[in-house]
């Protein structure tokens, strides 16, 4: 078993075990023709549609893969997508899922596109680096990226990596297709790992069984052709795998060096030839490699992972070895120079202790290679980069072609089409060009031939006929995708041949054809039906009207009251106001071009203005657990208001259109609603925290029923500096991710409100809960949150523990002032609050905390309490004590809290329970209490209130 090392996850979180919506989802391209989907969703989540068009889809029914994972319960969904063009784009959409898009193969013997590598990646819930190096990925999307074994490292680390692996490369993997090898630590069966949770999560193209296999059923691994390369898996090397692959990959290989569509034969796998990293090279493997590169002269290079470095090889026996296992899990390094061969070996050409991806570019004429940086650590750095630079960079040249013995110097003469446009004519709306061949072979049979048009550089519209196409033969191409009207004026239109992805040719770059167009528009717009004018007051009247058309464009409609133009609008609707009380006015209305062509005037509507206007009505009183009080209507909090309104429409987990986490990242005053009735779960991508980058921030989730589950929302900015003014109201934060906050004040964040919410499961673990206030023990004072009010919030079981008011320096002194009133707290453990640090100062009343294990309540390190008129009722417990200094006797110390004193508390006990009990001591500083509290009788009326308002509403 290998050795890898790692450290504690700090900043990334897990998703829930079973999410609410489909996730874990990637794709394999299986054939020229066929796709196959993977992921995890619930019994209504088994379907998926795709379709040429966005929102136009074929829906199929996926089925339960064989094998089936095992890394959770699942469900786990596999849909085999079949009978598809070449080199098409489709859109598709799973369950809830926002509409994405893959992309077929291309035709053989294509060029120009890109392909990633990396290895040993693990996932975000243990390494803290993973989900950076994903980003790499997602920012500059390739065809598909190469998995080079050992993809989650769940065998290590546990079955929800495995997991939570999958829902990290969703950055990339739901448009690039995912094609992964195995490595070790995938075929070595665990108790919470297995080849399972691999096989059963991939379909393959023309997938090969080895001997000896660890698990039936086939892809051990695989070969396909893509573009201008043929691309070659390596097995593991169980018995007998390897000598049976190196019969099979020279068959393989042979065959494409004598295709003329293959320009180069690549080859990956997990097990490096050639290291001096923490793995050195396999000499069985070096033997068959070196062997098949002096064969096969197209045979140019061998990606593996295995070490967790970045290492490249010079041309060895005409095949260019990199391993590249640094996708995010810790570097693995051996002695003082970090190497297992401190001297780097003649054969090495370029090698990195640091974290990142390959990137590879086909082209025509070679491969373009760059190692991208990834984030600096895992382990010391050898390299210094910054993350997205390139620090390594090569091009492995196209090779010379060696057919049996006979050596052919490319390039060689070619044998294929040439189409180019010859003519490009514009006429009403109607594009036609004249393409012909002028190479030296026909277009292949049942090959679309199509043809772009666009003008002034922006695409319009196309049109395409069937080949083939003789050489020196022409034919005519229209539009087939619909007419277009030229706007009035000068213009460029393009005419482009679009072939590149669909038949190899002898010229790819002399497809397009361009000429200038004048159009004049003399045809004015319809006349403007359906005009209506309403009475909206004493001096508004609104007219509304259908639509007019064009054969170019409607610019505009022209407004005209009493026979005179008054105003022009570009929408079907205008209000007219400041009119006369009781009068009547009469409206017509003309549509407009852009060239200036009027229609005649609509059919005349009249309208009366009232005579009086009514008074509007009086706002509602606000309610009486809607107005802030304590330490944050001190520091006038008001969030949002006054700002922009945006309203939440979707329950996406990224930062798409009409998400909360777009919402949240808008640099502007601003209240966030969600639209009325609206009821989901939302799981944030990676990372699974989401900061507060800027103030003045109101989210109020009141009329809809809206869960935050499994993350945790940071009120700081990501970069560790304060926040101001922040409301967070009606909202339900659950299952959140173990040891960590649900809601979390840090770095001096003050001005805040958290109000009506609703947590459970917050605090599974050692620490974690669902609200903690906290100060980083820093020197300057000035970063300790102040300001902060808790009020009407229902923490209950399974709950551990609730709020959390602490400064990471006990002896510093941190003047943090939070104010704790009218909360529910129901079978919580702990921790109503816990407050830990000097100078603290919490006032907390009118709250109902019933049920608890341990202290309700419990200052310490010289915190400072007032608890006053709470309703403390509890069943049983082991330590009974409503409120108790932290640190047991002899309290002396910093453990001693400063001053706990109250009044007005109710300490009663439910059935045969135990009467808690509460210790003051010490002088409260009251003087830093700056504002009156309304306090009401601990009673049966608070209890019944408290629970009736308490929670997200």
């Amino acid at each position: 078993m290998k050795k890898i090392s790692f450290i504690p996850l700090i900043m990334a979180f897990l998703t829930a075990s079973m999410a609410f919506a489909a996730d874990e989802i990637h794709w394999t391209f299986t054939g020229q023709n066929s796709v196959a989907f993977n992921w995890r969703g619930t019994t209504t989540e088994n379907t998926i549609g795709y379709g040429l068009a966005s929102g136009v889809y074929t829906q199929v029914t996926a089925t339960t893969p064989n094998p089936a994972p095992i890394s959770s319960s699942g469900p786990f969904w596999e849909a085999k997508l079949t009978g598809l063009s070449a080199n098409t784009l489709y859109y598709y959409k799973i369950g809830t899922e926002p509409e994405k898009t893959f992309r077929t193969p291309p035709a053989p013997g294509s060029n120009n596109f890109n392909v990633y590598a990396l290895g040993n990646m693990g996932s975000s819930s243990t390494y803290f680096n993973t989900g950076a190096v994903q980003d790499i990925i997602a920012n500059d999307l390739p065809a598909f990226v190469v998995g080079l074994g050992d993809l989650s490292l769940g065998s290590i680390n546990g079955a929800a990596t495995i997991d939570q692996h999958f829902n990290d490369v969703m950055a990339w993997s739901k448009v690039a297709a995912y094609l992964p090898v195995w490595g070790d630590l995938e075929w070595i069966s665990s108790s919470t790992d297995s080849f399972k949770n691999y096989k059963g999560r991939f379909n393959v193209p023309n997938a090969q069984t080895s001997p000896v296999s660890p698990l039936a059923g086939g892809k051990d691994w695989y070969w396909f052709d893509y573009g201008n390369t043929r691309f070659i898996t390596l097995p593991e090397p169980w018995s007998g795998a390897w000598p049976a692959w190196n019969t099979a990959a020279g068959d393989l290989m042979a065959q494409a060096q004598a295709d003329p569509n293959i320009k180069f034969i690549a080859t990956f796998g997990h097990r490096p030839a050639y290291s001096s990293g923490h793995y050195s090279g396999s000499a069985t493997l070096k033997g068959m490699l070196d062997k098949l590169g002096d064969t096969y002269s197209k045979y140019t290079l061998n990606i593996n992972g295995h070490s967790n470095n970045y290492e490249r090889s010079s041309p060895q026996h005409g095949v260019t070895h990199i391993t590249v296992g640094t996708g995010g899990a810790n570097l693995t390094q051996d002695g003082t120079c970090l190497w297992l061969t401190c001297a780097k070996p003649d054969w090495s050409a370029f090698r990195a202790m640091h974290l990142g991806a390959l990137k590879l570019r086909f082209t025509g004429s070679g491969i373009e290679g760059s190692f991208i940086c990834g984030p600096a650590g895992g382990g010391k750095n050898d390299v210094n980069c910054k993350k997205g630079s390139v620090a390594d960079k090569f091009t492995i040249a196209s090779p010379t072609v060696t057919v049996g013995s006979s050596a052919i110097v490319a390039p060689m003469a070619i044998v294929a089409p040439d189409v180019i446009v010859t003519s490009l004519s514009y006429a009403n709306g109607i594009f036609t060009s004249t393409v012909k061949n002028q190479g030296t072979a026909a277009t292949p049979a049942g090959v679309v031939v199509g043809v772009r048009y666009s003008v002034d550089g922006t695409y319009k519209t196309w049109g395409s006929v069937m080949g083939p196409l003789a050489t020196g033969a022409s034919f005519t191409i229209g539009t087939n995708g619909g007419s277009y009207v030229i706007p009035t004026g000068t213009h460029t239109v393009t005419a482009w041949v679009d072939d590149v992805n669909r038949f190899a040719e002898l010229n790819e770059t002399n497809n397009t054809l361009s000429k200038t167009v004048t159009d004049i528009d003399t045809q004015a717009p319809t006349v403007p039906n359906g005009l209506v004018a309403k009475t909206a007051s004493s001096s508004q009247i609104n007219l509304s009207w259908a639509a007019s058309t064009d054969n170019v464009g409607v610019t505009g409609y022209k407004i005209f009251r009493n026979g005179t133009q008054i105003a022009t609008s570009v929408t079907t609707s205008y209000s007219n106001t400041g009119l006369a009380a009781g009068t009547t006015y009469s409206y017509t209305v003309a549509a407009y071009d852009a060239a200036g062509n009027n229609s005649g005037k609509s059919t005349a509507v009249s309208a009366t203005t009232t005579t009086t206007t009514p008074p509007p009505p009086p706002p509602p009183p606000p309610p009486s657990d809607s107005v802030i009080q304590g330490f944050a209507a001190v520091a006038k909090v008001t969030g949002g208001a006054g700002g922009q309104n945006i309203v939440v429409t979707n329950c996406n987990g990224d930062s798409s259109a009409g998400s909360l986490k777009a919402a949240i990242a808008v640099n502007a005053t601003r209240t966030i609603t969600f639209k009325q009735g609206m009821t989901c779960t939302i799981n944030w991508t990676g990372p699974y925290v989401v900061y507060v980058n800027y103030p003045n921030m109101t989210i109020d989730g009141k009329g809809a029923n809206i869960t935050i589950s499994g993350m945790s929302l940071s009120v700081f900015k990501s970069n560790g500096t304060p926040i101001n003014n922040i409301i967070i109201r009606n909202l339900t934060f659950a299952n959140t991710t173990p040891d960590r906050n649900a809601l979390l004040v840090d770095y001096g964040s003050s001005g805040v409100w958290i109000d009506h919410n609703t947590f459970y499961n917050n605090s599974q673990g050692a620490t974690g809960q669902g609200v903690a206030v906290n100060h980083q023990g820093t020197t300057y004072d000035g970063l300790a949150p102040k300001g902060i009010t808790i009020s009407w919030n229902y923490f209950k079981a399974p709950n551990i523990k609730a709020i959390l008011i602490q400064s990471n320096n006990d002896l510093i002194s941190t003047p943090m002032r939070v104010s704790i009133h009218h909360n529910r707290f129901e079978s919580v453990v702990s921790r109503m609050p816990r407050i830990h640090g000097k100078d603290i100062v919490v006032h907390a009343w009118n709250n109902y905390l019933h049920a608890w294990s341990d202290q309700a309540m419990g200052p310490s390190n010289y915190a400072n309490l007032l608890a006053e008129n709470n309703y403390f009722e509890n069943t049983s417990a082991t330590r009974p004590h409503a409120i108790q200094d932290v640190g047991n006797p002899p309290r002396t110390g910093y453990w001693l809290a400063a001053s706990i004193a109250g009044s007005g508390n109710f300490l009663g006990k439910s059935g045969s329970g135990i009467t808690p009990t509460v210790e003051f001591h010490g002088t409260f500083p009251r003087n830093l209490i700056t504002y009156t509290a309304t306090l009401e009788a601990a009673d049966a009326a608070l209890k019944a209130k408290i629970i009736l308002g308490a929670g997200a509403h």
